[in-house]
């Protein structure tokens, strides 16, 4: 997988995921990105090409509608085996209407159109994981999953790779992007990025 012959062009996306995270993620990201540059791969900033604020709202109009639809009848029947985060998700959806649903959809195709033309451009797209540090265990959540909403909703395979730690120790995350159905070459880039990024440094697994 780690067989790479020709050199790799990310396009890295600032609009929206930067102006969301914290200074201590970009600064990382930026970090990352100049050292994989230095080993080779081109690096290319992604400028107003993807509607990324317009498509939030319409991800998280298509999640409340679909999770109420799976699970609207327990939930009216049982509504006391529901936690309130997921109550809260349902009740949206139930009360979304069916305009507001199909103008989400269009909104997901225009994107995946854009993303067509982006990927004339790039190989893949970079993007920090997270947009603040990594929560302590006894927070209870993994944090929140505003940036893997929009490669989720509009199907392109993602992963993301140890990139580094933060100044508590904590991991630090970039997250790939890959054309549909391109899993292999975004494994490939990933497993590269891995090898060329090295271990984490003063890790405790290192």
């Amino acid at each position: 997988l780690s067989d790479r012959t020709q050199k790799i062009k990310f396009g890295i996306v600032k609009d929206f995921f930067y102006e969301n995270s914290q200074k201590e993620i970009t600064t990382h990201i930026d970090s990352v990105m100049g050292k994989l540059e230095r080993c080779g791969a081109e690096v290319v900033e992604i400028h107003q090409s993807l509607s990324l604020d317009e498509l939030l709202t319409a991800t998280t109009t298509t999640f409340d509608v679909e999770a109420a639809e799976t699970h609207g009848d327990n939930f009216q029947k049982h509504p006391h085996f529901f936690p309130p985060l997921i109550s809260a998700i349902i009740e949206r959806g139930l009360h979304t209407s069916s305009q507001e649903y199909v103008e989400a959809q269009k909104i997901r195709a225009k994107f995946r159109s854009e993303l067509i033309a982006v990927f004339r451009e790039v190989d893949v797209l970079a993007s920090p994981s997270t947009p603040a540090q990594a929560p302590p265990r006894s927070g209870g959540t993994t944090g929140p999953a505003l940036f893997q909403g929009p490669w989720t909703t509009s199907g392109l395979p993602s992963i993301s790779i140890p990139s580094g730690l933060d100044n508590q120790g904590l991991p630090l995350g970039l997250q790939l992007s890959s054309p549909w159905f391109e899993e292999i070459h975004l494994l490939s880039t990933a497993h590269w990025c891995v090898e060329n990024l090295g271990p984490l440094k003063n890790s405790p697994l290192s």
